[in-house]
């Protein structure tokens, strides 16, 4: 029944722009075909519909007859159908089965977890053409960055998936976003997983030529103000260059003091 109040909705939209001459419904292929009524009329001795168009593709121009049967039937089950009947100002078609355009419930995350190995989620109610967002929360800035990206199935039914993860030692936070071809977003929960990984350690803590990490990884060195001085990835960091004071050294997904001398 929701199914089929939505598409009447957006017939009746159309219907109420109808000096447009275009009749737009939206919805996914179900299996069965849609049914118009093209009417004809005396006056201009022609037939109502001009075109009737499904995803950009034009399948049937100027049809002279009163009956027409849309065939989606090279379509597969889910994908999405934009139906576009374009038609004269002075008369209108009539969609005669427009609930066969079914519409879902709208898309879900079902669940959305971390473990040790993958970070993995499943999802009901996708549209072709979308694509998932994988978010880690960086504490430095308090800000969510994008780690990794896939692209969705595209499936009605319930759709898996799982990315291999770059966890930090201690707790990480990650979401996921999905992006679907209208550009609408939508996130799941917010999900944690706690590495045992040992972090990585530094020395000195007081410096004055070089900085030694515990293990060969990305870094980064700010200011009190959290301006990026430098960055790169290695062991051995040189910063006989910067001036005596207060720094920050970034590493791990976590920010460590350390003084220049």
């Amino acid at each position: 029944m929701r199914n089929m109040l939505l598409v009447s909705l957006l017939i009746m939209l159309s219907f109420g722009s109808s000096l447009s001459g275009e009749l737009v419904i939206k919805g996914q292929y179900s299996g069965k075909n849609v049914y118009v009524r093209n009417p004809y009329n005396n006056n201009t001795k022609a037939f109502c519909i001009t075109n009737v168009v499904v995803n950009d593709r034009v399948l049937l121009a100027s049809p002279q007859q009163s009956a027409i049967q849309v065939d989606l039937t090279y379509l597969k089950l889910g994908d999405l159908v934009i139906l576009r009947i374009e038609y004269f100002d002075d008369c209108l078609p009539v969609v005669l089965n427009p609930n066969v355009l079914s519409f879902t419930n709208g898309f879900q995350f079902i669940t959305a977890q971390a473990d040790n190995n993958s970070i993995n989620w499943r999802t009901k109610g996708e549209l072709p053409n979308g694509n998932f967002f994988i978010e880690q929360l960086f504490v430095k800035k308090n800000e969510w960055r994008e780690v990794s990206k896939v692209i969705g199935k595209g499936e009605l039914n319930n759709n898996q998936y799982s990315v291999e993860p770059v966890h930090f030692p201690g707790e990480n936070k990650y979401r996921i976003k999905y992006l679907d071809y209208e550009g609408k977003e939508y996130y799941s929960i917010e999900f944690a997983f706690t590495s045992t990984e040992d972090p990585v350690t530094f020395s000195p803590e007081k410096v004055t030529t070089k900085i030694t990490l515990s293990k060969n990884i990305d870094y980064a060195i700010t200011d009190m103000n959290g301006n990026e001085l430098m960055k790169g990835k290695g062991k051995e960091i040189y910063v006989q260059n910067l001036k005596p004071g207060l720094y920050f050294l970034i590493v791990e997904n976590r920010s460590e003091r350390f003084i220049k001398h």
